[in-house]
């Protein structure tokens, strides 16, 4: 049986979560709550049984005319899609069986005709390799790769990390590079002052200019499972990260540099402190995610930690509607002439 409960209700959704061997940081209402302050859309966790089999993954309900993309063409609460959220999601299964996920798209697929949703965008989790579970009832595709870190021991985690690496954690040693774990709110200010300044810098698209909010609902509720490493030179915060460690895992979430120090290895010092604070936990591997392009700067950094460490990060779709799919497709051509109704986006009436 489909059942959705609604991040109102954080203390079911967590204990449901839990009770899943591989939940990670990125199921928990805690990490949720942040984005549903600054997000227009309703935010739920999907869940589902079927004798033994249990299911779930959390997801967000956005109005489509809420985009921006179709002018006036679109009325409110007329349509609506799903998506997972920032980050890294897809199903948590117990007692995995083909013919239970078959039940589930059966009952989300009637859920959504009922409720005027129109499809579903779904971003996987690479460590977790679930996308496999859903492969045969959504369409799939590898979007790039990320890189993790093998936690098994120390001497493990020097040895993936190539020349280059070892000798820029190297050179920060030398220059006086001292990495620190600080909670203090007077810190986590200073991080998003220099994360701000970090994304105008590096151009990043609006997507990634998170507000105040945003980040001091993302301390406040993840707490203990959320450190802020911080690598000091001269007594000043050159580079910075947002660690997540939850069950088996720890994922650089966030991070934010001064470029003026890069030469110095202050990043690669940092992560590579990450990784040992995280093997001396018994965490499993420390998750690096991959770069905002498929091969650019930031991934050739990351893999330079574990080039034996890489995982595809699958996304995937479901069209509940193929007649309101069309429908919004040719919205948007009449609200944008350039619009190309050949997109290769996942959701094309979302490019």
């Amino acid at each position: 049986m489909i059942d959705f409960i609604p991040i109102t209700n954080g203390q079911a959704w967590d204990s449901y979560v839990r009770g899943f061997k591989e939940y990670d940081v990125y199921y928990t209402v805690e990490y949720m709550q942040p984005f549903s302050e600054i997000e227009n859309s309703e935010m739920f966790l999907v869940t589902f049984k079927d004798n033994d089999f249990e299911l779930c993954y959390p997801i967000e309900k956005f109005d489509i005319s809420d985009s921006g993309k179709f002018g006036n063409l679109l009325k409110k609460g007329e349509l609506f899609d799903l998506s997972t959220p920032y980050g890294y999601g897809g199903p948590l299964i117990k007692n995995y069986k083909k013919d239970s996920i078959k039940k589930f798209f059966d009952n989300l697929k009637e859920w959504a005709n009922e409720n005027n949703i129109v499809s579903q965008f779904l971003r996987f989790h690479p460590l977790l390799e679930n996308h496999k579970y859903f492969e045969e009832f959504c369409d799939e595709k590898t979007f790039k790769q990320t890189v993790y870190m093998d936690l098994t021991d120390e001497d493990t985690i020097y040895k993936n990390m190539n020349d280059k690496c070892r000798n820029m954690v190297k050179k920060a040693l030398r220059n006086g590079i001292e990495i620190k774990i600080d909670n203090t709110v007077s810190a986590q200010n200073q991080f998003i002052e220099l994360y701000k300044s970090t994304m105008i810098k590096n151009n990043a698209s609006e997507y990634y200019f998170f507000n105040d909010k945003f980040f001091n609902g993302l301390f406040k509720g993840l707490g203990i499972n959320c450190n802020l490493f911080n690598a000091i030179y001269d007594g000043k915060t050159v580079s910075s990260a947002i660690i997540f460690e939850t069950n088996k895992f720890l994922h650089y979430h966030l991070s934010a540099q001064n470029r003026e120090f890069s030469k110095f290895g202050a990043n690669n010092l940092l992560l590579y402190e990450v990784a040992r604070y995280g093997a001396k936990k018994g965490f499993s591997a420390f998750h690096l995610g991959g770069g905002v392009e498929a091969e650019d700067g930031l991934y050739i950094f990351k893999k330079s930690f574990n080039k034996k460490g890489l995982k595809d990060f699958y996304i995937g779709r479901n069209i509940f509607d193929f007649d309101k799919y069309n429908y919004l497709m040719q919205k948007r051509k009449a609200a944008d002439s350039n619009f190309n109704l050949e997109t290769n986006y996942m959701i094309g009436y979302r490019a």
